[in-house]
This record gives structure tokens, C-alpha cells and sequence, in this order.
């Protein structure tokens, strides 16, 4: 497992290198999604920290802290020289963030947002369980997500979305 922040570095690093520039939304919908993928096909977290559902989707705190000072605009890494993650030598953990930012890099925050506000979703089960109030945040379970991204690896075409 590593540090969610980590994990975003390096998705911010790979799109960078990609000619991409992710929002701070985009890069925690990023961040979830790789986790959800690493669970269904490794059986085992990406990110240490909680997943929790907030208003806009999966959000992982430490992220929101780490680059809420961006608000909507991209997060500029003007100087990236030098920056080292954890998990630059796990070739899983680097494979998984390189696939979702191939497949899913492209598209803007609210596109991201819709896709993980998908009904039957992680998101969508904890968020609706716990009453769905905008001002709280709702755990959700890495059992949730393991599973329904097992369903997403085992059958894509059949699955709604993530």
C-alpha cells in the first residue's frame, strides 16, 4: 500500500509526460479509480488512506489536502525535477496508474464525477446508504470497491460504467 499522495504525484508525473493536465477533481477521481482497479486484480489497496464518499464522488482526504489549492484549474508542475514516489519501482502499481490515465486521462472532471456517480457504484451504495447529505462524508469499504471492480475486469462490456 502507499500514500495516496504519492500515488497522485505519480499520476500527475505519467500525465505530464502524456502532454495531459489533470484538476484536482480529476486527479482524485484518477487516484480512486486506479485504487478500484488494483483491488479487483491484485486483491490488495493501492492507497493506504480511506476512500470516503463526499458530494462529488470517491475522495481520498489526504489528496484534497494536499492539492485543494487549485480549485478547478490544473495542477501546474512547472518543476518536476527530482520527483521520487514510493512506487516507482512496483511495476503493478505503475502499470495500473499508467493504464487508467491511458484509458480514463483524457476525460474532464465532470465526465469523471458522472462515471463513479453511476448507479450500483461504490460511490452510489455508500453515498445513498448513509443518506447523502452534501456537508457529510461516508466511508467507503475497500470490499465494495475490490468487488465491484472485479465485475469491471471480468466482464467490461457488460458493466455500467465504474
Amino acid at each position: 500500500m502507499y500514500s495516496a499522495v504519492d500515488v497522485a504525484w505519480k499520476m500527475l508525473l505519467l500525465a505530464k509526460n502524456e502532454g495531459i493536465q489533470l484538476s484536482h477533481l480529476q486527479l482524485q477521481k484518477l487516484v480512486y479509480i486506479a485504487h478500484g482497479y488494483f483491488l479487483g486484480w491484485k486483491y490488495q489497496p493501492l492507497v493506504k488512506e480511506p476512500i470516503e464518499a463526499w458530494a462529488y464522488g470517491p475522495v481520498i482526504a489526504s489528496i484534497y489536502h494536499e492539492f485543494k489549492q487549485n480549485g478547478d484549474s490544473p495542477i501546474n508542475l512547472s518543476n518536476d525535477d527530482g520527483i521520487e514516489t514510493e512506487l516507482d519501482a512496483d511495476i503493478d502499481a505503475v502499470s495500473i496508474v499508467k493504464g487508467v490515465l491511458r484509458l480514463y486521462g483524457e476525460q474532464d472532471a465532470l465526465a469523471l464525477v458522472n462515471l463513479t456517480h453511476q448507479r450500483d457504484t461504490p460511490w452510489d451504495i455508500a453515498w445513498n446508504e448513509q443518506g447523502g447529505n452534501r456537508y457529510s462524508s461516508y466511508g467507503i469499504d475497500n470490499e465494495l470497491i475490490k468487488n465491484h471492480y472485479r465485475k469491471v475486469i471480468e466482464t467490461p462490456d457488460s458493466v455500467n460504467g465504474l
